[in-house]
């Protein structure tokens, strides 16, 4: 799903939502059990709900809210898109942070990177939408996934477009603000560790 500057795939929207929670549900089933949650009772207990709510998730009957998500996707240690379909499926049981690339690359790189992707991609979503609009908490997250999908893999060029969002005019400034911020902090997180890793063996001693 492509939702940088707004712009869903062809596919997006258009899957009924019953397929979509059926997909999370099987993809956050197989996402507990790689990660060593035998029963659906030990994971809804890690995660604080009450076990017959969690197995109506994993049935696919009801989706979680966003907050549960969340709580899912720590408990979890994955990312987001993992859940969503963002990354093939093999990576449930092979990465614990999303596009750990080698040193000098323009990708994310190591959980903190990630985290600020994350709080980027929210944010994001948050401050295109008008003031009072009420989006629908599992299609906001999807869109979310969406963006931090893609800046795991470009985060410069991810950004530029982002900011670039004409709909961002018609958001909360307030939102706008916080958006800027931790931009900020993703595009200097990057910088800084491009600049260590390009350093030579004696530089900056």
């Amino acid at each position: 799903t492509d939702y940088v500057g707004g712009n869903f795939s062809e596919n997006a929207g258009v899957m009924p939502d019953d397929l979509h929670r059926a997909k999370f549900a099987d993809r956050l089933r197989t996402a507990r059990k790689a990660r060593g949650f035998r029963t659906a009772r030990s994971f809804a207990e890690r995660i604080g709900v009450d076990q017959n709510t969690y197995t109506r998730y994993e049935r696919g009957e009801v989706e979680p809210n966003v907050g549960l998500i969340e709580r899912m996707w720590q408990a979890l240690d994955l990312p987001p898109t993992d859940l969503f379909g963002g990354v093939p499926s093999g990576g449930l049981a092979e990465q614990a942070t999303p596009s750990l690339h080698g040193p000098g690359s323009g990708h994310l790189n190591g959980a903190t990177e990630s985290a600020i992707a994350w709080q980027v991609a929210e944010t994001y979503i948050a401050a295109r939408t008008a003031p009072k609009t009420v989006l629908d908490p599992l299609d906001a997250l999807r869109a979310a996934t969406s963006i931090y999908s893609a800046l795991t893999k470009d985060p410069f060029g991810t950004v530029t477009r982002l900011v670039a969002d004409p709909d961002l005019e018609r958001g909360d400034p307030e939102r706008r603000a916080t958006l800027v911020r931790r931009i900020g902090a993703l595009t200097r997180a990057l910088s800084a560790r491009l600049g260590r890793d390009l350093l030579t063996p004696g530089e900056g001693t």
